[in-house]
């Protein structure tokens, strides 16, 4: 059932007079309502923002180019040669009037306070380049991991940023979130990222997402991933069966 008030937001006259009111509209937000697609971010502009010693670009580079993507990295294009190789998605050196509609941070790497430095100087200057109903992902490493103090505090802080960002973002439809990943646990990265990055995320914002081993990870099916599986329709979905 369609929002009413998204509904009212596409009457440009009803824009502009609740405008007056001083009453913010809703965006109205991208949704993937079709099937499941194995490559999802093939027709979409992918910025990677690479952060000082980051950790997981090998498994960033492997996930968008496994979904499609031809992603512009500000950063490092070496750990984007064997995924561009392996699925013929090359990676390129990101330009300064890029329109991205996914942005990953890997800020994994982050260890002093002067580290956190990077967290603004990287994005600030692309934020307001996001599209509508964009996102925006940012990848680190659990404080709980920390070597000292002063990391686990910086550590700690990412989370901070990413809500604001979460919060900026917010009146054009976009998202952020955070994705936490362990040291060894890189192979996780992919199922989540690839989600985080699609439309069927669209209602997920300010969120903190943590991987692990606690549930044995078996290659996920991208297309068909009903295959083989038994559904049960009751009567308690009320004519879904029909």
């Amino acid at each position: 059932m369609a929002d009413p008030l998204v509904a009212l937001g596409r009457n440009r006259t009803a824009r502009k007079l609740v405008g007056v009111l001083g009453v913010s509209l809703p965006p109205t937000l991208a949704r993937d309502s079709g099937p499941w697609r194995g490559q999802p971010l093939e027709d979409k502009q992918v910025l990677v923002l690479v952060g000082p010693q980051a950790g997981l670009l090998a498994a960033i580079a492997d996930t968008l180019a496994q979904a499609g993507a031809e992603p512009a990295v500000v950063g490092d294009l070496a750990p984007f040669a064997a995924a561009a190789e392996a699925w013929g998605r090359p990676a390129r050196a990101a330009t300064v009037d890029e329109r991205p509609d996914i942005v990953v941070m890997d800020v994994s790497g982050l260890s002093t306070i002067d580290d956190l430095h990077a967290l603004y100087d990287l994005l600030h200057p692309r934020i307001r380049a996001v599209r509508s109903s964009g996102r925006v992902v940012v990848l680190s490493r659990p404080p709980a991991d920390a070597s000292d103090v002063e990391q686990r505090v910086v550590r700690r802080a990412v989370e901070g940023f990413m809500r604001s960002v979460a919060k900026e973002l917010g009146r054009k439809g976009a998202t952020a979130n955070q994705v936490v990943v362990p040291e060894g646990f890189e192979d996780r990265l992919n199922p989540v990222l690839r989600w985080l990055a699609t439309p069927r995320s669209a209602y997920v914002s300010g969120q903190v997402l943590a991987v692990s081993r606690t549930v044995r990870l078996a290659d996920p099916a991208w297309t068909r991933p009903l295959d083989g599986k038994v559904a049960l329709v009751t009567g308690a979905a009320r004519g879904i069966g029909e």
